[in-house]
């Protein structure tokens, strides 16, 4: 939200406002989810297997890892930067970091694959849903209902 900020004020206000739109879509998208399949992290199933990585000071949750929060914002971001950002070569490095993104969720144990795969459908899912919405609306001139010409009122 604070990119979308920045860039209402000093960029792009589309862009500003496709940020904005995307993160807060997904992210409502992402917490019903959440609550829906309550999903259990691997935190949860593994933490007595030795073989599990986890970091001493960070600490692990168990419940609503389906689909992964971080990665879907992530990748609703990089993917509305990549669609409306005029600078192709800024949408490639957040794609790159979306991607890191994903992959440090799995490293750090807070989720399984399929949460970050699913996080990161749901967010370029949303992110493409909202470069139709306005595609379809550009060339419409925002006409939401159009009447016959023979039409009177």
């Amino acid at each position: 939200m604070a990119l979308a900020f920045i860039c209402f004020f000093m960029w792009y206000r589309k862009l500003a406002l496709a940020i904005a739109t995307t993160y807060i879509g997904s992210g409502i998208i992402c917490s019903l989810l959440k609550r829906t399949f309550q999903a259990y992290r691997p935190g949860f199933h593994l933490q007595d297997d030795p073989s599990f990585h986890a970091l001493s000071w960070m600490p692990m949750a168990h419940h609503n890892a389906f689909p992964s929060g971080h990665t879907t914002s992530a990748f609703a971001l990089a993917a509305t930067i990549a669609v409306f950002s005029k600078n192709k070569t800024l949408g490639i490095i957040a794609l790159f970091f979306a991607c890191l993104t994903a992959y440090s969720r799995v490293y750090l144990g807070q989720h399984y694959w399929d949460d970050v795969w699913f996080g990161c459908m749901l967010g370029f899912g949303f992110a493409s849903f909202y470069a139709l919405i306005v595609h379809y609306y550009s060339i419409n001139k925002f006409v939401i209902i159009q009447f016959p010409t023979n039409f009177k009122i």
